[in-house]
């Protein structure tokens, strides 16, 4: 699979770069969600910061690195999406095995747009299994979702990756196993 770095979404940039250098001081103002539940349009609030090039720092794992010891695979799509009860158009529905599934909308308030609290952050990671010493490997449809929970982790000092072929990738590939439903490892 090439790398697929170019579909990170710039929303998804921004807020986290903003949450990291404004101490959360960032927030969406006039969003509009798409058919999917992705944001298509948007204005940003920052408090004050430059944007540092994070797109180059992200690091990405393959299916393989996933299935080793120590680490979390985190689905970002919404609940829909990963029990398979709704189809994102790829040929298999549901969600990797062992993948937890946080939505990527449920680390933002949505009363307010902004960032919920490190504490409250740390516990939507711990009650999806994510341990301390243990990598997150963040998922989504195409890779764009994943970014937030990416960052997200990042800032709370976890080691992550994203997992850049995302569902695209895994559910075009015969050779790999899927489930649906709500269990991370059970049809």
């Amino acid at each position: 699979m090439n790398n697929k770095l170019y579909r990170i979404g710039f929303l998804c940039l921004v807020l986290m770069a903003g949450a990291a250098l404004c101490n959360g001081q960032v927030s969406l103002a006039k969003m509009q969600r798409d058919s999917l539940g992705g944001i298509k349009r948007f204005n940003v609030v920052v408090a004050s910061g430059n944007f540092p090039d994070l797109a180059s720092s992200i690091k990405t794992a393959t299916e393989l690195e996933m299935r080793k010891a120590g680490v979390t695979v985190i689905d970002a799509r919404t609940h829909e999406f990963y029990n398979g009860s709704q189809s994102d158009g790829n040929p298999r529905s549901g969600h990797i095995p062992g993948a937890a599934n946080l939505s990527y909308l449920d680390v933002v308030d949505q009363d307010n747009n902004k960032f919920k609290s490190p504490d409250a952050l740390k516990e939507l990671f711990r009650a999806a299994g994510l341990k301390p010493g243990h990598l997150m490997v963040s998922y989504c449809h195409i890779g764009q979702r994943a970014t937030v929970l990416y960052f997200t982790a990042k800032m709370l000092g976890y080691d992550a990756k994203m997992y850049d072929g995302s569902w695209e990738d895994w559910s075009h590939r015969k050779d790999l196993p899927i489930v649906t439903g709500e269990s991370p490892n059970k049809q």
